[in-house]
């Protein structure tokens, strides 16, 4: 067994996630920095630990930002993974035909029911969102400039999962982060027919309120679990799921 894999077997998950967040400022600790696309190092954890052996695996990404940065999904992409990654921004959708070309890349938001939302674009881009109490929120913003406002087509999640996923596909993993509606996106699942083994959710309620929030109320009416929780991502694993399985 080489030292690396000794170190991290060795260490208790919660210490490895705090290596997680203080590589962002240091590139090495001790030969063990591993390349992150993600925020928090939320990829890290997928692919190094629930989904360590698994090369072939499928996911769905709604708000999806990037093809590379702050991508959760890039790192198993570059394993050899593919899926489908949601965004209305016209400006990225064009990086990722161009980057993620083996993925179903959609210009669509989400929504409980196909309509027409209106949706904020920002020139910080990692605030555009369809909730109108967020957009207002950030107009304005000294560091922030509403660059359109524009209605555009939404479709409910179980929509999208009947139309691309693959029959006889398991998701392996759902990762949502649409700044203020992502409850919503949840509900737009059928979640007899759609159960992705792993859910990652931006959930900033649950810092203040762990176990109460209502992203995670809903996902464990749903036969979910708590997992982890890394800064701002809500980590919740099917029940039954075992992680490394291929």
């Amino acid at each position: 067994m080489d030292l690396k894999r000794r170190i991290r077997e060795a260490l208790p998950q919660k210490y490895i996630y705090t290596l997680l967040h203080l590589k962002k400022s240091l590139p090495f600790i001790g030969g063990l920095a591993i390349k992150s696309f993600s925020g928090n190092g939320e990829d890290i954890i997928l692919s190094h630990y629930l989904f360590k052996n698994k090369k072939n695996g499928f996911y769905v990404d709604v708000g999806s930002f990037h093809p590379k940065i702050i991508s959760n999904t890039y790192l198993l992409y570059k394993r050899g993974w593919h899926g489908i990654n949601i965004d209305p921004n016209p400006k990225t959708h064009k990086l990722f035909n161009k980057y993620r070309p083996n993925d179903v890349n959609l210009k669509i938001g989400i929504a409980e029911r196909a309509s027409e939302k209106t949706y904020y674009n920002f020139s910080y881009s990692g605030a555009n969102t369809f909730d109108e109490t967020f957009g207002e929120q950030k107009t304005n913003k000294s560091w922030n400039t509403l660059l359109s406002k524009e209605a555009l087509h939404c479709e409910p999640l179980k929509s999208v999962f009947e139309a691309h996923v693959p029959k006889n596909t398991k998701i392996d993993l759902l990762d949502v982060d649409v700044e203020g509606l992502d409850l919503e996106v949840l509900k737009s699942n059928d979640w007899s027919l759609y159960r992705p083994a792993v859910i990652l959710v931006e959930d900033k309620e649950f810092r203040s309120h762990p176990g109460s929030s209502d992203v995670y109320v809903f996902l464990k009416e749903q036969g979910y679990t708590f997992h982890s929780y890394m800064d701002i991502t809500l980590v919740m694993t099917e029940v039954g799921f075992h992680r490394n399985a291929d």
